[in-house]
């Protein structure tokens, strides 16, 4: 796949050397821990804090991400594919991985200039994590992005429809760590099958992934009601797993049985839920549901058979 035309990004083997930031949303931080299980990021589980997830990412530390989600390798050499990134600048690592992502056809190098240490949009940053991950999925070829108009608009359409953020327009906003973290989490996740997303906030850009807790494993577990839930300081009961599970038992199906299944956050006249969508297998019937996040009741529930 040829003549890529999106402007893209770069790397960090060592996600952990820039400016103290506490950030720790709950989920974030479990997707920057399921990174570094995966060999991708440096492990900071021990101290969460030093993740800085809420630090802009730099093109030269997002290629590390990059790298790790499409499974490539790092260079063993620098052969100077850009004129701002060498051996030794801007340090001893980044050209050895935006070079790898160069030979992997993940990022081009028909602008001699990488700007390794430059922010990148929020939209570049997605656009580079899918081209890294799901590029047999979505054809990033310019004839394809021209055709369709706005491929900004395109590539959060497409994340969106895969249940990997949520919609978001602030297309050129400069990228946070816990944002490349949390979209790199989740397109893993949806590769091994997992592609459950859940927003911890009512802002429409938070994005993240949490497959961590399994209370409702047990089929005797009830969800104690929890009083006066807000949407700016709100407690909730069950989990996103949880959320997803009421309604496929609902349905009478199992996740084996549905896809593009996804979970996220909606907030109604100050209360919190879960909204669940999800799609049977070999048939049009969509599922929708909207869980109150309190209680586990299903509160809303449209079956389209399209």
């Amino acid at each position: 796949m040829k003549n890529r035309n999106l402007t893209i990004l770069g790397a960090v083997a060592v996600l952990s050397i820039f400016p103290f930031t506490v950030n720790n949303s709950f989920a974030s931080v479990e997707n920057a821990n399921y990174l570094a299980q995966k060999g991708i990021i440096v492990d900071k589980s021990a101290k969460p804090s030093e993740y800085n997830l809420k630090n802009n990412i730099l093109r030269q530390e997002i290629a590390v991400v990059a790298l790790g989600i499409y499974g490539g390798t790092t260079q063993n050499y620098c052969s100077g594919k850009f004129l701002d990134v060498s051996a030794t600048k801007p340090n001893s690592w980044a050209c050895k991985t935006i070079e790898a992502l160069e030979k992997y056809d993940v990022i081009s190098d028909d602008n001699r200039y990488f700007r390794p240490q430059a922010k990148v949009t929020k939209a570049e940053a997605l656009g580079m994590l899918i081209k890294a991950g799901l590029d047999k999925e979505y054809d990033f070829d310019s004839d394809n992005i021209r055709s369709k108009g706005n491929w900004q608009k395109q590539v959060v359409d497409f994340a969106v429809s895969k249940g990997l953020v949520s919609n978001f327009k602030d297309y050129n906003s400069f990228a946070t760590r816990d944002f490349v973290f949390d979209v790199g989490a989740n397109i893993l996740k949806y590769k091994e099958g997992g592609n459950t997303i859940i927003n911890t906030d009512s802002g429409e850009n938070s994005i993240f992934n949490t497959n961590n807790l399994e209370r409702y494993q047990k089929s005797d577990y009830v969800p104690t009601p929890v009083q006066n839930s807000n949407q700016t300081n709100f407690k909730t009961n069950i989990s996103s797993t949880e959320a997803k599970n009421i309604a496929l038992k609902n349905a009478g199906l199992t996740e084996n049985q549905v896809f593009g299944l996804f979970v996220k956050d909606d907030f109604d006249d100050g209360r919190h839920y879960f909204e669940v969508k999800f799609y049977q297998n070999n048939t049009r019937k969509e599922f929708e549901y909207k869980i109150d996040s309190s209680n586990g009741r299903i509160v809303e529930f449209d079956l389209d058979n399209n």
